[in-house]
C-alpha cells in the first residue's frame, strides 16, 4: 500500500472517529437519562401510566386467579380497533383469551341457549369492563344471578362503551331492539363529572375532547406524546401532557352554573330513556355509580392512588365533591315510576385489606361483582311495570269511573 494510500485510510478512519464519538455520546447520555428516570419510576416513584400500574398487580389482583402478564397486555391490546358511531365509538370484534366482543358488544359470559327476554346494560367503560376477563364483569355476573332465579328466561347484554356519558347511552339504546317485558338497566354518574365539570364540556364527548387536544398539538408535541408511551424520561420531563388541575375548577360561579346544566341534562336522559322504555312496554332502572370519592375514609392504597396524578388527574376530587350530591339529588327528585336507584356508597364498606378500585372509578371483580349483586337483587324485587295499553286502559276506566260518579 503506498503512502498516499495510507494516508488517505488514516484520514477517513479519523473522519470516522469524528462523527462516531459524538454520536456514541449522545446515544449513552440518552440511555443514560433513560436508565435513570426507568430507576426512578419503578424502583422509587410511582407507575407514570395505567398499564405499568396494573402489570406490578397492584392489590385489587392481589389474589386474581386470572391475573398474569398475558391479561394485562391483552387488557390494553383488545379489542385492536374501534368504529366511530356518531359522538361514541363501539369496538371491533376481537377474539382473545380474556377479552372478547363480537356486534359492537363486550361479550357477556353464562348466557343461556334458550330465553325469552333480554336484559339491556347501558354504561360507560365501568360497564364495559377491560379492568376484567369476561366472566368477571357487572353483565357477566348479573347473567349468572338471573340464571340462578330465572333458567333460561333471561339473556343479558353489555352495551358499556368507554367514556360515554348517559346523553349517549341514549342515544345508543334508540339503536336497539327494545321488545316486551324486556329489562334496560342505565349505569352512570361517573363519566358526567369526568365530562361536564373536569373538562367542562357537557355538549361533546371524551372522543372529541381527546381528538381535539391532539390536533392543537404542534408536531413536536405530537411527537413527544407518542414518544411518552415508550420512553420514561419524555414521560416525567418532556410529556405535553398539562397534569395541573383545570383552572375553571376554581371558579366557583362557572361551576355552578356547569353543575346545573348537568343535572338538568341527567334528569332529562333518565326521563327520555324510561319513556323510550316504557313505550316498547320494557321495565327501565336505573342506577347511580359509586366511585372512590365517595367514601371520604379512604385506606392506605387508596390514599397513594390519589396521589398519583397519571392514575387520577389532579382536580377529579374536586370535580366529584362538588358535582356529585347534586347528581344523586336531581335523581333522587325523579318520580318513583322512574326506577331511580342510587348505589353511590354501596363500595365504601369492605373486608380488612380487601380492595376495590384501580383508579377513581374502575373496579377489580370482587367490586363488579358486590354491585352486580344489588342491581340484581333490586331488580327482582321491583314489580313489573305496566306496559303502556294496560296504563291508558286503566286512565281510560277511571276517567270513565269518575263520569257515572
Amino acid at each position: 500500500m503506498s503512502y498516499v494510500e495510507k494516508m488517505k485510510k488514516l484520514y477517513h478512519r479519523e473522519n470516522i472517529f469524528k462523527i462516531a464519538v459524538p454520536i456514541l455520546t449522545v446515544f449513552l447520555i440518552l440511555l443514560s437519562m433513560e436508565f435513570f428516570a426507568w430507576a426512578h419510576t419503578e424502583l422509587f416513584s410511582i407507575s407514570t401510566n395505567a398499564f405499568a400500574f396494573r402489570i406490578k398487580q397492584p392489590a385489587p389482583y392481589k389474589n386474581a386467579e386470572y391475573f398474569s402478564k398475558e391479561f394485562v397486555m391483552e387488557a390494553f391490546y383488545q379489542p385492536a380497533t374501534w368504529k366511530n358511531s356518531g359522538t361514541y365509538r363501539i369496538p371491533g370484534d376481537f377474539k382473545g383469551r380474556f377479552f372478547n366482543t363480537s356486534g359492537g358488544l363486550r361479550a357477556t359470559s353464562f348466557q343461556p341457549v334458550k330465553f325469552k327476554h333480554t336484559v339491556h346494560v347501558f354504561g360507560g367503560s365501568t360497564i364495559y369492563s377491560a379492568e376484567v376477563p369476561d366472566e368477571h364483569t357487572i353483565a357477566s355476573y348479573i347473567q349468572s344471578y338471573f340464571n340462578e332465579r330465572y333458567p333460561q328466561k333471561y339473556i343479558v347484554k353489555n352495551y358499556g362503551l368507554p367514556t360515554i356519558s348517559i346523553q349517549q347511552q341514549l342515544q345508543r339504546l334508540k339503536t336497539v331492539n327494545v321488545k316486551k317485558n324486556d329489562i334496560v338497566i342505565f349505569y352512570d354518574g361517573v363519566n358526567e363529572i369526568n365530562l361536564n365539570i373536569f373538562y367542562a364540556n357537557p355538549d361533546s364527548s371524551l372522543v372529541r375532547i381527546t381528538n381535539k387536544n391532539m390536533n392543537a398539538m404542534s408536531w413536536i408535541q405530537t411527537i413527544l406524546f407518542h414518544l411518552s408511551y415508550s420512553s420514561y424520561f419524555v414521560r416525567l420531563f418532556m410529556s405535553p401532557i398539562n397534569y395541573a388541575v383545570p383552572e375553571h375548577l376554581n371558579d366557583k360561579q362557572f361551576i355552578d352554573k356547569m353543575v346545573e346544566k348537568t343535572t338538568l341534562q341527567f334528569k332529562k336522559n333518565i326521563k327520555d330513556a324510561y319513556r323510550y322504555s316504557t313505550e316498547r312496554n320494557a321495565v327501565f332502572f336505573h342506577f347511580l355509580q359509586p366511585h372512590l370519592f365517595a367514601d371520604d375514609k379512604l385506606t392506605e392504597y387508596e390514599k397513594k392512588l390519589c396521589r398519583n396524578k397519571y392514575l387520577i388527574p389532579l382536580g377529579f376530587d374536586k370535580s366529584f365533591k362538588t358535582g356529585y350530591p347534586e347528581l344523586q339529588k336531581a335523581a333522587e327528585q325523579l318520580p318513583e315510576k322512574y326506577n331511580n336507584f342510587d348505589i353511590t356508597h354501596i363500595l365504601d364498606k369492605r373486608p380488612a385489606k380487601e380492595e376495590f378500585f384501580l383508579d377513581h372509578m374502575h373496579v377489580n371483580h370482587l367490586g363488579n361483582k358486590k354491585i352486580a349483586k344489588k342491581i340484581f337483587d333490586t331488580v327482582s324485587k321491583v314489580k313489573k311495570q305496566p306496559d303502556r295499553t294496560q296504563q291508558l286502559h286503566l286512565s281510560l276506566q277511571f276517567r270513565n269511573f269518575q263520569q257515572e260518579h
